[in-house]
């Protein structure tokens, strides 16, 4: 299978229509649309959160996304087909102190998502949302700012999702005849059951991974 890869500024709308136009014609047609970029930044209380960190949440997690979907979908709607996979997160379901920015952020994913399942309705393009809840990747080292130790404790003692398992939901979801359309899945790990709570074992879990993000 042939991969094409290219560095984007999601946040840029400019940028984003300029380097769909310029890929090669046969690389135009978009299948599938996974809206993964985003980010969380820091857990200050609301009141004492960094502007600059809301106003990157803002962009990546939903202006990103827009400006992306805005480009793709009108060429799927002109084939009759085309499926849009937004990532977002157990975080736009249940909000949690410290985290009120990054938690809108996510809510609005699931706002955008069902509407445009609405405003999509009978063109055959397909809308799908997976929410994950902990992920090992680099996440919370971006959240801290590179602060390692920080980062790591957000993983210590359990044995949270991996990208993998993420990237088989997604496919799932892709994967299904063009009758079948997966609205939504929810999905964290056994040892989470809402954004808080958090079951650690006092050691690792057997099979668990490192508690020590990718870097």
């Amino acid at each position: 299978m042939e991969v094409r890869t290219f560095s984007l500024d999601v946040t840029d709308s400019l940028a984003v229509r300029q380097s769909l136009d310029g890929l090669p014609t046969e690389w135009r047609d978009i299948d599938v649309l996974v809206n993964n970029a985003g980010k969380a930044l820091g857990k200050s209380p609301f009141h004492e959160s960094d502007l600059s960190d809301m106003d990157g949440m803002l962009d990546a997690n939903v202006r990103g996304l827009i400006h992306v979907s805005r480009a793709v979908i009108p060429g799927m709607v002109a084939r009759g087909a085309g499926h849009v996979i937004n990532i977002g997160s157990v975080a736009g379901k249940w909000t949690y102190p410290g985290g009120t920015a990054y938690c809108a952020t996510k809510a609005a994913v699931a706002a955008l998502t069902e509407g445009m399942k609405m405003d999509l309705h009978g063109t055959g393009v397909r809308v799908s949302t997976v929410d994950p809840g902990l992920v090992e990747t680099e996440f919370s080292l971006v959240r801290f700012h590179g602060d390692a130790q920080a980062a790591e404790k957000v993983y210590q003692n359990i044995e949270p999702l991996t990208a993998h398992d993420v990237a088989d939901t997604v496919l799932f979801c892709a994967s299904r005849p063009p009758h079948v359309n997966i609205n939504q899945v929810v999905m964290m790990c056994t040892d989470q059951s809402s954004s808080t709570m958090v079951y650690r074992h006092r050691q690792p879990p057997l099979g668990s991974i490192p508690a020590t993000p990718d870097i």
